[in-house]
C-alpha cells in the first residue's frame, strides 16, 4: 500500500475543463480513464476526484461533467459484471452514479473506491498509484502472470549471456564440451567419405585406384578401421559431453539457488 496519487495524462482540452471546476487550492487525487462508454460499449469516461468532489467525464464531452461532492456520497463501490464491472457511486437524496469498465481496468477501479470510501469517511487518502501489471507493456498481451516478463518480448539474446555468465567459474571444462561437441559434429561427417573411397577404390575401382586385389584387401583392412575409430571417437565425445553437461547443470542450479537464497537472506521480515 502506498500514500500515491493515480493520475494520467489527459488532452489539453479535459484538463482546461477539469481545471474550470476546481477551485485554487484544490488538488487532483485520482484522475483515470475507463475503456467503456456510459452505454457499456468501447469508449472513454474519465473519472476526476479531489478531497472535495468527483467529476465524470462522459464519452468525447468536456463540457457539464457530472459533478458529485464528496459529502454527498453515500456508498462508493464496483460491481462485477460480465467481461468487465462497474463503479456504483450512491448519493443521499440523489440519483446513483455508475462508471462502466471491462475486466482489464478493475484493479484500478478497486482503488478508486478504496480512495472514494476513505474520503467519505473522512480517513488518511491511501491507496496503490503502482498496480501489478497484468499486460505487456511493449505488446500489450496478457501477461503468464502478474508483473512477470512477456514472452513474446524477452530479450533471448539477453537471457543467453545471463546463462552464459553462470558458466563463467567452469569456463574450462565449457571449452570441453563445446570442443567434444564440434568433434561430435566432425566425426558425424568423416563415416560417408570413407564409405566412398570404400566403393571407389575397393568394390568398383576406378582409374588411379591400387591395381591388385592384395593391395585393395589392405586397403579395405585400413578403411574399415577407419569406420571403427571414427564411431569410437564419437561415442567417446559423446560420453564425455553428457558427462560434462550434467556435473555443469548441477553446478549451475546449485549456483542459482545460491544466489536466491543470498537475496531472500538479505529483505526484511
Amino acid at each position: 500500500m502506498g500514500n500515491g496519487k493515480m493520475i494520467e495524462p489527459v488532452p489539453d482540452d479535459l484538463k482546461a475543463s477539469i481545471k474550470t471546476f476546481l477551485e485554487t487550492d484544490e488538488e487532483e487525487l485520482i484522475r483515470i480513464p475507463s475503456d467503456l462508454n456510459a452505454e457499456g460499449y468501447y469508449g472513454v469516461q474519465w473519472v476526476v476526484v479531489t478531497e472535495k468532489r468527483v467529476l465524470i467525464y462522459p464519452d468525447k464531452t468536456t463540457q457539464n461533467p457530472t459533478e458529485i461532492s464528496v459529502s454527498e456520497i453515500a456508498k462508493a463501490q464496483t460491481e462485477a459484471l460480465v467481461g468487465g464491472g462497474h463503479l456504483v457511486i450512491e448519493r443521499h437524496g440523489q440519483p446513483t452514479v455508475t462508471v462502466f469498465y471491462s475486466n482489464s481496468e478493475a484493479e484500478r477501479f478497486s482503488e478508486v473506491v478504496r480512495g472514494l470510501e476513505q474520503l467519505r469517511k473522512k480517513e488518511p487518502f491511501l491507496i496503490r498509484s503502482e498496480l501489478d501489471r497484468t499486460r505487456c507493456e511493449t505488446c500489450g498481451r496478457l501477461l503468464p502472470e502478474k508483473n512477470s516478463l512477456c514472452p513474446a518480448c524477452v530479450r533471448r539474446f539477453a537471457t543467453l549471456g545471463r546463462i552464459v555468465g553462470y558458466l563463467k567459474p567452469y569456463k574450462g571444462r565449457a571449452i570441453l564440451m563445446a570442443s567434444a561437441s564440434i568433434i561430435m559434429t566432425f566425426s558425424e561427417l568423416i563415416p560417408p567419405l570413407i564409405s566412398r573411397r570404400i566403393v571407389d577404390e575397393v568394390f568398383v575401382p576406378k582409374k588411379g585406384a591400387p591395381a591388385t586385389v592384395d593391395e585393395r584387401v589392405v586397403l579395405l583392412g585400413f578403411l574399415v578401421l577407419g569406420l571403427i575409430g571414427v564411431r569410437v571417437m564419437s561415442w567417446s565425445m559423446d560420453l564425455m559431453r553428457g558427462w560434462i553437461v550434467g556435473w555443469l547443470s548441477a553446478r549451475m542450479t546449485a549456483d542459482i539457488r545460491s544466489q536466491l537464497y543470498r537475496r531472500l537472506e538479505m529483505l526484511s521480515l
